[in-house]
């Protein structure tokens, strides 16, 4: 009887035992699975970070867009007006020119220019020989 009795006790603790070790090993599974759930969840929050960063790129890369198909007409529209105009100054430019240097403006303009212009020669000899002369 004693010897079933230590048999029980040895089955007992090697139970125990494998018990021990098995609630372990549990508790260390446990843990690598909350650790996988954090870096999930963290996965998981820089994934939708990343979705709404590139939603915003996609409307900027839209609006890029749009602005760039505005600029092409406007491009478009300028160089028209820039070849109309470049015609009509072809057609009608020596006749503008002849017409205002005939105008009374453009005269007064002149003689307004030659009168500044004697000024500053006048003013400038005058300088020079107040240098030459000695000073009392």
């Amino acid at each position: 009887m004693t010897l079933r009795v230590a048999n029980k006790e040895l089955k007992l603790r090697a139970n125990q035992e494998a018990i021990a070790a098995i609630e372990h090993r549990a508790n260390e599974l446990q843990a690598t699975v909350d650790r996988l759930r954090a870096e999930l969840d963290s996965s998981e929050n820089r994934r939708k970070g990343l979705e709404q960063e590139v939603d915003t790129l996609r409307s900027n890369l839209q609006g890029a867009r749009d602005d760039r198909a505005h600029l092409k007409g406007d491009v478009l529209s300028l160089t028209k007006a820039t070849t109309f105009l470049e015609a009509e100054l072809k057609a009608e430019g020596p006749e503008v020119v002849a017409a205002y240097k005939a105008s009374r403006e453009f005269k007064l303009g002149l003689e307004k220019m030659g009168r500044t212009s004697y000024e500053y020669g006048y003013r400038v000899v005058l300088e020079r020989l107040w240098a030459k002369l000695p000073k009392a």
